[in-house]
This record gives C-alpha cells, structure tokens and sequence, in this order.
C-alpha cells in the first residue's frame, strides 16, 4: 500500500508556478518602466509618437552618412587626399632636411 501512494501535488502546479513567477517579472518590468516613462516626462523628454519619429529621421540620417562614406567618390577623394599629404611631407623633408631621428645627434 505504500507504494501506491497519490501525489499530493498535481502535475499542472508547477507550470502555474512558473505562469505565475514570469507574470510577477512581467508587471515589475511594467511598474518599473511606468516610473522611468513620469521621470522621462518630467525631464521633458519625448516619448511616444515624437520619441518614435526622432528615432526614424536619426535612422535615415546615420544611413545617409554611412552611404556617403561608403562611396566611390568618397573613397578616391580620401586616397587623393592622402597622396597628396604624403608627397606634401616628402617635399617638406627633402627641401629643409631631416631635423631630429635616429643617428642625428653623432
């Protein structure tokens, strides 16, 4: 008879325990987001629909400057650029000499 015994428990209380733990995080999350939402509002921050499209126009600006940048023109433009600072620093050391490096000073 012993061996035969009914569990106490049924088998359906554990996943309502775990129903009821992520219910408990979920509403602390939402309390604790309510609270940031009235700090948020009282700093005068937007929230909301103009929250929403500040962050859609600094998405489209931070793509626009990343397309840039990432052009063929922009490119070439940088490389030209640097050509010519290091012909520019080449010049500069032939025409005035080598002013201090390794070796100068014997």
């Amino acid at each position: 008879m012993n061996n035969m015994e009914v569990p106490i428990a049924p088998s359906f209380t554990y996943c309502f325990l775990e129903f009821i733990s992520v219910f408990a995080a979920s509403s602390e999350t939402a309390i604790y987001f309510v609270g940031v939402l009235k700090v948020m509002t009282t700093m005068g921050c937007p929230n909301g629909r103009e929250a929403h499209t500040y962050v859609q126009k600094h998405d489209e600006m931070r793509i626009s400057r990343s397309e840039r940048r990432t052009s063929d023109a922009v490119k070439q433009e940088i490389i030209d650029t640097r050509a010519e600072q290091s012909a520019l620093k080449e010049f500069q050391e032939e025409d005035e000499g080598i002013f201090y490096g390794p070796g100068i000073a014997d």
